[in-house]
C-alpha cells in the first residue's frame, strides 16, 4: 500500500524525535534519541509509545502515534506521525500583550542562562505593569510601581511580594557586587514561573471571563442561572 507523504513540518516517530526545544532544558533543536518502544492496543487501534532521552540534560520525552505491529508483535516506527508528546514544555498564551510575550518567550528560552533569564523576567514584569496602567515615569522605580499596583488592587499582596523577589534577584544581576551570590537555574525557573502566573492573573483569566460572559444564555448548561434570573427562594 502506498502511503501519502506527510506535509512539511510533520512530527514523526523514529530513531530521533525532532522537537524545536527540549521541554526539560530548553535546548534549541535538541538531540532526542530513542531509548525504548512499547506497543499497546485499545479498541483495535494499535499505538506505539516511544521514549526519547535528551543528549544534553538526560530528560525523557514520550511520543506516541497510531501504527501497526509486525509479525513479532513489535510496533512499526517507519513513517509514523506523532499524535502527541509529553511533557509539552513551557508555552506563552496568545492572550498576553505582544511586549510581554516578547520578553517571556526569551526568558523561557534562556532558563539555562540565569543572569539573562532573570533580566528578561524583570523586563516582562515591567511590560505587564505598563499594559495595565502603571507605565514607567520619571523618578518612579519598579518597586514603587509594584507597590502602587498592589495598593490599587491590581495585584494581591502575595503577588507583589513575589514580584519584589524577582525584582531583587534581577537587580543583583544588573548591579553585581562582591557580596551578592550568582543566581542559579532554580532562581531562573522561579522567575519564569512568576511571570507566567502574573500573565495568567492580569491578562489570560480576565480574557477568559470576558469571553464566558459574552456567551449566549442558550449556550449555558441546562439548569444554570443567568445574570437576569432572580435568586432562589430560601428553603423553609
Amino acid at each position: 500500500m502506498t502511503r501519502k507523504p506527510h506535509p512539511p513540518g510533520t512530527l514523526l516517530l523514529g530513531q530521533h524525535f525532532c522537537l524545536e526545544r527540549c521541554p526539560h532544558c530548553e535546548t534549541d533543536r535538541p538531540t532526542l534519541e530513542l531509548k525504548a518502544t512499547i506497543g499497546t492496543r485499545f479498541r483495535d487501534f494499535p499505538t506505539a509509545w516511544c521514549f526519547y532521552s535528551c543528549n544534553r540534560c538526560g530528560g525523557v520525552v514520550t511520543g506516541w502515534g497510531e501504527t501497526w505491529f509486525d509479525s513479532g508483535d513489535r510496533p512499526n516506527l517507519i513513517d509514523v506521525e506523532a499524535r502527541g508528546f509529553f511533557p509539552a514544555g513551557r508555552s506563552v498564551s496568545p492572550l498576553l500583550p505582544e511586549s510581554a510575550r516578547h520578553y517571556l518567550v526569551q526568558a523561557q528560552q534562556t532558563l539555562r542562562q540565569p543572569d539573562g533569564c532573570l533580566a528578561l523576567c524583570a523586563n516582562a514584569v515591567d511590560a505587564m505593569l505598563s499594559e495595565v496602567g502603571y507605565p514607567p515615569v520619571k523618578d518612579t522605580s519598579l518597586f514603587q510601581r509594584i507597590e502602587t499596583a498592589a495598593g490599587d488592587g491590581a495585584l494581591t499582596r502575595a503577588m507583589a511580594e513575589w514580584a519584589h523577589t524577582v525584582r531583587l534577584v534581577a537587580n543583583d544581576v544588573r548591579h553585581p557586587d562582591l557580596e551578592s551570590s550568582r543566581p542559579t537555574a532554580k532562581d531562573a525557573a522561579r522567575g519564569v514561573d512568576f511571570v507566567e502566573a502574573l500573565g495568567e492573573y492580569l491578562f489570560v483569566l480576565p480574557s477568559r471571563v470576558s469571553m464566558g460572559l459574552m456567551s449566549k444564555p442558550t449556550d449555558l448548561p441546562v439548569g444554570r442561572a443567568t445574570a437576569g434570573d432572580t435568586e432562589d427562594e430560601p428553603e423553609s
